[in-house]
């Protein structure tokens, strides 16, 4: 006991008061929070084996912001019997949704085609509208039928083709009621644009793609006609906008007018493989052969068998496009344009 009380002596303590023990610091409450993370969108995907399977995927597609992909099952034909809307005129497949994120259909050798059964009614397969954006990859488009504009596509949006065929479609010139002079109604007939593919104002970008025997085709006069069906690019119609076509083969395609009645003159074939009648064009490593622009019965015009370039569009070809730009009636290149460096 006298140690223990020498000890706490020494230490500066009394013999009976006891050790203080310092009281430990508060540790701060932690307060959870919650934190709101940034908005993060994940692509989806969808694969189709038949039409109907390819129209509820690209309906589910438009519902989404996101960019959506659809695969189609390798080497499968996908037949359209009937029209799905009437956007921009009668369409096969459901249009692309504005604002609804880029829509790719990826192929394996597939091909599209509207319906060669008898009764089957005339539409195009695809439309896509402004700030729609649809790109589509190694697969084949034929047998579209549409009124006016655009046998396989309407594009006012931004158009990408890869690999892709578009062939033996359709643009049947329209006409609709003009009105009456003196007592007598008659019509007016509208001209036929874009055999294959119609694109304005938008985006149209064509890669390693094959685009052949496409029609543009004028309508014939009728007895109260005040006119006669033109017909303008019978592969491609692009009028404003920008289009950019690398490697790609413009053949067989056909501008046809219409054959005029009782001594007027025949309607006007342009472009037989494309016409340009305005925006920005530009041709790589293409070839545009045996194209045709020809001017319908009784004296009807036909320019620019293989392309026709409007003053208003800005077209430049490459060396090799150039050289590549043959073997089309009445004659190649109607219009002027500059050497792409």
């Amino acid at each position: 006991m006298w140690l223990n009380k020498l000890y706490r002596r020494f230490v500066g303590q009394s013999a009976t008061s006891r050790c203080a023990r310092t009281p430990a610091p508060r540790r701060p409450r932690v307060r959870l929070t919650l934190e709101a993370l940034e908005d993060r969108t994940v692509p989806s995907n969808y694969s189709a084996g038949n039409v109907p399977e390819l129209i509820a995927a690209i309906n589910a597609a438009n519902q989404t912001p996101e960019a959506d992909t659809i695969a189609l099952v390798a080497g499968r034909t996908f037949t359209v019997t009937e029209v799905n809307n009437n956007t921009s005129g009668p369409t096969g497949l459901p249009t692309i949704a504005a604002n609804s994120g880029n829509l790719t259909i990826l192929g394996n050798g597939d091909t599209i085609e509207r319906s060669t059964a008898a009764g089957t009614p005339a539409f195009r397969l695809f439309t896509v509208p402004g700030g729609a954006s649809l790109r589509l990859e190694n697969l084949t488009l034929q047998g579209g039928v549409a009124v006016a504009a655009g046998g396989a596509i309407y594009n006012w949006g931004a158009l990408t083709l890869k690999a892709v065929t578009v062939q033996n479609n359709i643009a049947m010139g329209d006409w609709r009621h003009g009105g009456s002079s003196r007592g007598t109604s008659y019509t007016i007939l509208e001209p036929a644009l874009g055999g294959g593919i119609y694109s304005t104002l938008g985006s149209l970008t064509i890669e390693n793609s094959i685009i052949r025997n496409n029609q543009a085709i004028g309508q014939n006069a009728f007895w109260d006609s005040i006119n006669t069906g033109d017909a303008f690019g019978g592969g491609l119609y692009i009028d404003g906008g920008s289009a950019t076509l690398t490697a790609v083969t413009l053949s067989s395609n056909k501008a046809q007018g219409g054959a005029g009645y009782n001594g007027g003159k025949g309607g006007s074939g342009f472009g037989g493989g494309l016409y340009a009648a305005g925006g920005t064009i530009t041709l790589r490593n293409s070839s545009v052969t045996e194209n045709s622009a020809l001017g319908g019965a009784k004296r009807g015009s036909g320019l620019g068998g293989g392309l026709y370039i409007e003053a208003d569009a800005l077209a430049c070809l490459d060396a090799f496009t150039e050289a590549h730009v043959k073997r089309n009636r009445p004659n190649n290149i109607y219009g002027s344009y500059t050497i792409c460096s």
